[in-house]
């Protein structure tokens, strides 16, 4: 299923958009957009999709995504059998990362929240003491005068990006094929795998790209990613076959080639010891879940 883009409604007398929504389930169609969207569930269960990660969610759930990355908050059957009307509740945010101007977080003092914007792009679920302290932040947030929530929003970021108390939600590889890369050594590298990635890609090659002897290539490349190259390239590839395999175009065997692998065994054994599931669980539990 291709993820839908999905148009925030803009307001020229707001630089961002917060609501409350309280309704019998929330929307559920699996989309992306420009703006960052910072989600604190009040009341709700269900299962939570954001990129290649599929994780169940619930009250209190706080989770920031990136611009352009794929999601959907889908609930339990029970809210679509006999809907309630306020049975799902939450207070939603989506902003732009250049919502203060398009150079405000290049000030040294805003360096945190970059790098929690640039984060985002895989999603961070926050968890933690803190969540608590930022959950009610975001509560009173809602009743301020504009001026007051253009300051409030910061000071929300700036605790997010304070905290280490989050993880992260999809893998590198699957926002990786969503995403240009910035132009440094390693992001070169990146750039090339996610080019090439469909085809037979050699570790000669790679390295040749960073300038670098096969040998100093692999030290380089752990030391910034703690992975190997063949591990990156083998999530990288499975990424993109869950990508496939939740569009349901083609079979199984055909994403295994589309993916670079040549071997559907060894396409198998690697989606397991990635995934902790095959193939075929993972493209039936996603699609169940999406058109449940």
């Amino acid at each position: 299923m291709q993820p839908l883009l999905l148009k925030i409604e803009s307001n020229s007398r707001q630089s961002f958009q917060i609501r409350k929504d309280v309704r019998p389930n929330f929307y559920s169609t699996w989309h992306y957009h420009e703006e960052l969207e910072l989600t604190l569930i009040l009341k709700s269960n269900g299962t939570r999709f954001v990129g290649d990660s599929i994780k169940q969610f619930s009250s209190g759930d706080l989770v920031l995504v990136g611009a352009n990355t794929p999601h959907v908050w889908k609930n339990n059957d029970s809210y679509y059998k006999e809907p309630i009307a306020d049975a799902a509740e939450a207070i939603v945010i989506h902003f732009r990362k250049d919502f203060v101007g398009a150079n405000f977080f290049e000030m040294p003092e805003m360096i945190k929240i970059k790098n929690l914007i640039k984060e985002a792009k895989r999603g961070l679920c926050f968890g933690g003491n803190e969540k608590n302290n930022i959950r009610r932040k975001i509560i009173a947030f809602v009743s301020k005068s504009p001026f007051e929530k253009i300051l409030g929003l910061i000071e929300i970021l700036a605790m997010l990006a304070d905290t280490s108390e989050y993880s992260l939600l999809a893998s590198t590889g699957f926002v990786q094929t969503f995403f240009a890369n910035e132009n440094d050594q390693i992001n070169k590298v990146y750039a090339y795998i996610i080019e090439n990635f469909r085809n037979k890609i050699s570790l000669e090659k790679t390295a040749e790209v960073a300038h670098l002897t096969p040998t100093a290539f692999c030290r380089f490349f752990k030391s910034r990613t703690r992975k190997t190259f063949t591990q990156f390239l083998n999530e990288v590839r499975i990424s993109f076959a869950c990508r496939l395999l939740i569009e349901g175009k083609v079979d199984i065997a055909q994403v295994c080639f589309e993916c670079g692998f040549n071997n559907l065994s060894y396409f198998n054994r690697q989606f397991k010891i990635i995934k902790n599931e095959t193939p075929s669980s993972y493209q039936n539990r996603h699609i169940t879940m999406l058109n449940n």
